[in-house]
């Protein structure tokens, strides 16, 4: 199953739209070094290509998910990278590789109502809601989450 995390470029439109078939996507992961991050790395191209997306640039970090935002001197690259108009969101392994604590995922939140780019996981929707802090799982169109799911 995929789901998909999507903010919407203005907070008054009713349902925010997956991004369509050739969208350029930035690829990025954070895995520790003592594994080898090839097998994430390639079923997560695999899944945005399955998507009909164009991975444009892959940012890797070496590191503990669970570490400080300090360690992870790529992930603001990659979020540059979509900022500055070079790809329209972010495929990662898990969401956990994009924030683990609270405030990250708040962080993120933001970052995408300000860019209106999307953040796309293989991981079931069951998984991304467990982790959304309380007071975002009472307004799930206000934060844009929607969800595509199909079977693998």
């Amino acid at each position: 199953m995929a789901s998909i995390l999507t903010t919407s470029r203005a907070p008054e439109e009713a349902s925010p739209e997956v991004a369509p078939a050739g969208a350029r996507v930035v690829l990025y992961a954070c895995v520790p070094t003592v594994i080898d991050p090839g097998r994430a790395l390639r079923a997560t191209e695999r899944f945005a290509l399955d998507q009909g997306w164009a991975p444009v640039a892959l940012f890797l970090d070496r590191a503990l998910v669970t570490g400080c935002q300090a360690e992870r001197c790529e992930l603001p690259r990659a979020l540059g990278f979509v900022q500055d108009g070079e790809a329209a969101g972010i495929v990662a392994p898990s969401v956990a590789m994009l924030w683990y604590y609270a405030e990250d995922r708040e962080s993120l939140a933001r970052w995408q109502a300000t860019t209106g780019a999307f953040v796309a996981t293989p991981a079931s929707l069951a998984a991304v809601r467990l982790r959304i802090p309380r007071g975002f799982r009472d307004r799930p169109k206000a934060l844009g989450i929607v969800a595509k799911v199909g079977g693998r």
